[in-house]
């Protein structure tokens, strides 16, 4: 069906692309349409009626190609509306195709051409997926629009990026490199059973001096097989099977602040061995890094855990302030405390296996976590749970009775004590209310504090058996306090 829907589209917007490039004004194909000669709108400039039809349009970041929806609306109106939308590069700045489905390289290269024609110098916002094989006049067409090119979203057959990256390189783009582009996403797909995706090499983008912002899937960001400006980044996603090259790519971007990893599922091999025998790779500092986000394909877990990943960090990083990891484990505190304690983290989120008292005590209470403001735990046990509310409780009635009866001075919160938010996914248990509302409680706790919960216990038997605690909780949320228990696929409990 969606391969049907997409031919559909290809061919009718091929059709309304011949519409709109016919010079014949009484098309005999066009529905007729109201005399608009003396319409008070053709007393402005030129120039002001083309910005009016700019800033009409969505055009970022994928715009619609449909007659409805796009440029091509208004060569649909009336002869001078198509004149002047023809004439009017900033209208035709961006494309976007995204294609599940062989089509005609004709209805593609007719498209590319129309579109592309008619953006004549503009920078140019690029959007195109489009798995299968591409002819060579259609790549060419591309490339010699690639000094154009502002952001780009290619995700293409290896085929196709091996040839866009060779004409890239030999046209007019040589000498003055991607003058405008500003942000990349790229991704490949590989030819079937050959891996090509992984171990291709691509050069054309080393010379973009504006580019900072780089998404890479199913390709490994390894400087030794793609050629990009790394010193110079700012902003890097990287999904791919090769953890090595993830993490270490922060060698090469000494200027990096945001980095979002995400591991798929390990290929076959000593891979993940090799990663927990290696100890001497983060032996660096990295002083720009602000947010750092791990994500790990479950079959790679148990051969990846964070202990692992954390060596192949750097070993201090000092200006990192949010920090997302997958599945914490007992075995890992002791190394995922040392890292933390070097970073000045005031965001979290990570996921938690059944962790013993002593653990969780350990994890949360040391000096790294005095500025955490934002916590989230993704699927935490009621266990776990219990033990953290009875912690953030605990804790201060322990500062209380330590200030004593002749202070004024407010009760000191040692165990988290910057945090103002909370949210937890907690699938397969039961909210603990009783233990929450001693959390919520407890005064001294930073203001404004919120908490959220998503479960997917059954609500009744959870809230029928603490029904006075339930209440309680509902009284504090109506006094203002940003409480939110959600049961999924029955609805909100708090």
């Amino acid at each position: 069906m969606a391969g049907k829907h997409h031919r559909y589209r290809i061919k009718t917007n091929k059709t309304e692309l011949k519409l709109a490039a016919d010079d014949d004004e009484d098309c005999p194909t066009l529905p007729p349409l109201p005399n608009m000669s003396n319409h008070p709108i053709h007393s402005l400039p030129v120039e002001l009626i083309a910005h009016i039809f700019v800033h009409s349009l969505d055009t970022h970041p994928n715009p619609n190609l449909s007659s409805r929806h796009s440029p091509l609306l208004f060569t649909r109106i009336c002869a001078r509306w198509r004149a002047i939308a023809l004439q009017t590069p900033a209208l035709w700045s961006a494309v976007s195709l995204e294609l599940y489905s062989p089509v005609k390289d004709s209805s593609l290269h007719a498209m590319l051409a129309f579109w592309l024609s008619h953006s004549k110098e503009h920078p140019l916002d690029l959007y195109l997926h489009y798995r299968h094989r591409m002819l060579d006049d259609t790549i060419s067409l591309l490339a010699g629009s690639a000094d154009q090119w502002t952001n780009v979203d290619l995700f293409v057959h290896s085929t196709t990026m091996a040839s866009l990256d060779t004409m890239t390189q030999y046209g007019r783009r040589q000498e003055s490199g991607f003058c405008h582009l500003r942000r990349l996403s790229l991704g490949i797909v590989p030819v079937p059973g050959s891996g090509q995706s992984s171990h291709l090499p691509i050069t054309c983008f080393s010379q973009a001096p504006l580019l900072t912002e780089v998404k890479l899937y199913k390709i490994p960001p390894c400087p030794d097989s793609i050629e990009l400006p790394w010193t110079q980044l700012t902003s890097l996603e990287v999904k791919c099977s090769d953890i090595h090259s993830s993490l270490n790519v922060l060698r090469a971007t000494p200027l990096l602040t945001n980095l979002h990893v995400q591991i798929d599922c390990p290929p076959a091999g000593g891979l993940w061995t090799e990663l927990v025998e290696d100890n001497a790779t983060g032996e660096y500092a990295h002083s720009a890094l602000k947010s750092l986000s791990i994500n790990v394909h479950p079959a790679a877990l148990s051969t990846a855990p964070i202990r692992a990943l954390l060596r192949l960090l750097p070993c201090d990083l000092p200006a990192l302030e949010s920090l997302v990891l997958p599945t914490l484990t007992p075995d890992d505190v002791s190394a995922f405390t040392a890292f933390v304690d070097r970073a000045n983290l005031e965001s979290l989120t990570i996921a938690l296996a059944p962790l013993p008292a002593e653990g969780l005590c350990q994890v949360f209470s040391g000096k790294g976590m005095k500025r955490l403001r934002f916590l989230e735990l993704r699927h935490a046990g009621e266990n776990t749970l219990c033990a953290l509310f009875d912690k953030l409780a605990g804790d201060l009635q322990m500062g209380e009775q330590e200030v004593g009866e002749g202070y004024d001075q407010a009760p000191a919160m040692v165990f988290l004590p910057s945090l103002q938010s909370l949210h937890v996914d907690s699938f397969r248990s039961a909210v603990p209310y009783p233990a929450l509302l001693s959390a919520l409680r407890a005064p001294g706790r930073a203001s404004p504090f919120s908490f959220s919960m998503t479960v997917t216990a059954p609500r009744r038997g959870s809230v029928s058996e603490n029904t006075d605690a339930v209440e309680e909780v509902r009284q504090l949320k109506a006094k203002g306090l940003k409480i939110a228990v959600e049961h999924l696929y029955e609805g909100s409990a708090i």
